[in-house]
């Protein structure tokens, strides 16, 4: 099976913290935006920053490193895909009027699917 090629910051990510880094980020934030924090902010925050509880204060701090000034990155699903799963959650969901990124975390999807069931929802007149 053929995977994709990395996304330079997910590459960077890597470079800079490891693999298991990378692995534990998306456990924790695969699918959707998640916002990195600049070095400085995330050794005010410490432990309690999400980033830290994902992957350890060390991977977390080289992880700040790749983004100086904080920044936000549309994170893929890695290990979690699951297509079938998905499918008829996020049609309930969308029709409920919930946001994407909502949608996204419950369905255990990417965001951008959200946005592409949407708009497929909106050709079909069903949103």
């Amino acid at each position: 099976m053929s995977r994709s090629p990395r996304s330079e910051v997910l590459q960077s990510i890597v470079e800079a913290a490891g693999e298991d880094a990378l692995r534990g980020l998306l456990a924790a934030r695969g699918g959707l935006r998640a916002y990195f924090p600049s070095p400085k902010l995330l050794a005010k925050r410490g432990e309690s920053h999400w980033l830290a509880q994902a992957v350890g204060m060390p991977a977390a701090t080289k992880i700040a490193s790749v983004f100086p000034n904080g920044g936000e990155v549309d994170l893929p699903l890695g290990e979690r895909s699951n297509r079938g799963a998905y499918q008829s959650r996020v049609r309930a969901l969308c029709l409920s009027g919930v946001s994407s990124n909502a949608i996204a975390a419950a369905a255990d999807c990417n965001r951008r699917t959200i946005f592409r069931y949407r708009a497929k929802m909106r050709k079909e007149g069903l949103l």
